[in-house]
């Protein structure tokens, strides 16, 4: 029922106005009641939902969604390295924060870009847990695979990897085949993301397409990275190099290491290598294999064979450290990350560790220009490049024999770096490089030390002793202040040991970022 106003208007368009204006204020109340009430569910819901809405809303906000990946680049260069880093199962460990801040302490190069892929099993609220509450830097990009398909939210990586391989091979997804495939992928046994590591360029080719990244390459999550625009922006490796990996103090052999191994898209048929490994090279043979059991590194077996018999070019270059012997501390000092080995471990050699370290960054900070594999080789040596005659002559025991390479003829001397190249066995030759800057062994209070700098440092063992987690209050974004140097980063073995006499279990770590150095 209408109800007009008390007093009735002697003309009858004014009456009519007044009535449509009584309505019009009658439905504006009831509207701004209905607006109230839903605001007010609005504010109860969230406040019982806040701390997961917040945490929603920040990984969002740098969270690669699927409808982005066509344009990430979009008016701009390709970046020049795009690491690639998938978590396939599990929760997310402590350590792979470090990892993330270690990296976007390059965030104001455009050098390098990280992609995190994560299973739709990890929540956007455990990555913000791992994360500290802090934003991702600005050279990551977090990728849920149950963002890209719904479908993924279900059936995981092994539908993203069923539907990626049924297309690489060319197979609808809709035909029978698929459907053999997809079963023996959901019921592997074997790793998949690993063992896929050398189809990675076709497996996220959304992402990493040349259009978006002149290079792509593997990548692990229990490393600290290191300076890498200043070591690998270098035409050794970004013009002369098909495929080059991060290599350790391992020189007597030749493989592509796990935790870091790039391949340079100028030449496209570096994302055709894995064809070449026996496992992948058709369809039935990867259903045959996902249908296997037991351990296989395709990423360091299969991958140098491979990619000789296309006539590719592989680099070694070793700026990679792992805890291995006599390791007592890796530091991360505005960017630039240090080992320091020494022949006994105690409290005080870690402290002259620790002023070592910070006088080769303040030294490589003050005197670098350029990328020291950029400068012309010191020494060119002729290697030899074999593989084993028999087991016991085996150089990569994890490997099976015929996917081993080893090499004669390598040197390692004090103050350079030893790259290794290879096109077609059984020649490869060695490059030396010096050290811009290079401090000697030095031995205080009987004890050497020795320092040098690296690209990234493998926490192979010590990932699972870290013990102790210490971060000082008030730091900040924690990648922006260990570039700025507003904070310094220290992992450090507390086992003693003396020319180091311990076991590997016992090593006690600690993780710290502090404000001082």
């Amino acid at each position: 029922m209408t109800y007009l106003p008390l007093h009735k208007p002697h003309d009858k368009s004014v009456g009519i106005a007044a009535a449509q204006a009584w309505s019009t204020k009658r439905y504006c109340k009831v509207l701004v009641c209905f607006l109230s009430a839903t605001v007010g569910a609005l504010l109860l819901y969230s406040a019982a939902k806040g701390v997961e809405w917040s945490r929603r809303v920040l990984l969002e906000t740098t969270h690669l969604q699927r409808h982005k990946t066509q344009t990430v680049n979009a008016g701009t260069s390709p970046t020049p390295l795009c690491v690639i880093a998938a978590w396939e199962r599990g929760g997310l460990p402590q350590y792979i924060r470090t990892s993330i801040e270690t990296f976007g302490t390059s965030s104001n190069s455009s050098f390098a870009k990280l992609y995190l892929f994560l299973p739709p099993t990890v929540s956007n609220s455990a990555l913000y847990d791992v994360l500290g509450r802090e934003k991702l830097p600005g050279n990551v990009q977090v990728v849920n695979i149950g963002d890209v398909d719904g479908a993924y939210r279900t059936t995981g990586w092994s539908g993203f990897v069923a539907d990626r391989l049924c297309a690489v091979y060319g197979r609808k997804k809709e035909h029978g085949h698929c459907d053999v495939l997809r079963s023996a992928v959901r019921e592997s046994e074997r790793p998949l993301l690993v063992s896929l590591r050398p189809m990675y360029g076709e497996l996220f080719k959304d992402w990493v397409r040349p259009s978006e990244c002149v290079s792509w390459a593997w990548g692990d999550l229990d490393v600290l990275f290191g300076d890498l625009p200043s070591l690998l922006n270098a035409p050794i490796f970004t013009k002369d190099a098909d495929i080059y990996t991060v290599a350790a103090n391992d020189h007597w052999r030749f493989y592509t290491h796990g935790q870091m191994t790039v391949f340079n898209q100028r030449n496209h048929t570096v994302n055709d290598v894995w064809r070449g490994c026996p496992e992948l090279s058709s369809f039935e043979k990867a259903v045959e294999f996902f249908r296997g059991t037991g351990w296989s590194a395709l990423d360091e077996g299969c991958t140098v064979h491979a990619a000789m018999s296309k006539g590719l070019r592989i680099i070694s270059v070793p700026v990679q450290g792992a805890d291995w012997g006599q390791v007592v501390m890796v530091r991360q000092d505005r960017g630039v990350l240090t080992r320091c080995e020494a022949s006994r471990n105690e409290a005080l050699v870690r402290e002259h560790c620790r002023q070592e370290m910070r006088k080769l960054t303040d030294l490589t900070l003050a005197t670098r220009e350029m990328s020291p594999f950029a400068q012309e080789p010191t020494k060119k040596k002729r290697l030899e490049l074999y593989q084993p005659p028999s087991n016991d002559a085996r150089c990569s025991d994890w490997l099976p024999a015929h996917q081993q390479w080893c090499i004669r003829g390598a040197e390692w001397n004090s103050g350079t770096w030893f790259v290794e190249t290879v096109k077609e066995g059984p020649v490869a030759q060695g490059l030396e490089f010096q050290m811009p800057v290079y401090l000697e062994a030095r031995t205080s209070h009987g004890v050497e030390i020795r320092v040098m700098e690296l690209g990234l440092f493998h926490m192979q063992r010590w990932k699972n002793h870290i013990s102790i987690y210490k971060r000082d209050e008030g730091i900040g974004q924690t990648s922006a202040a260990l570039k700025q140097g507003q904070a310094v980063l220290e992992l450090y073995n507390t086992v003693a040991f003396d020319n180091g006499a311990k076991e590997a279990d016992q090593d006690l770590i600690i993780m710290k970022i502090g404000k001082t150095s």
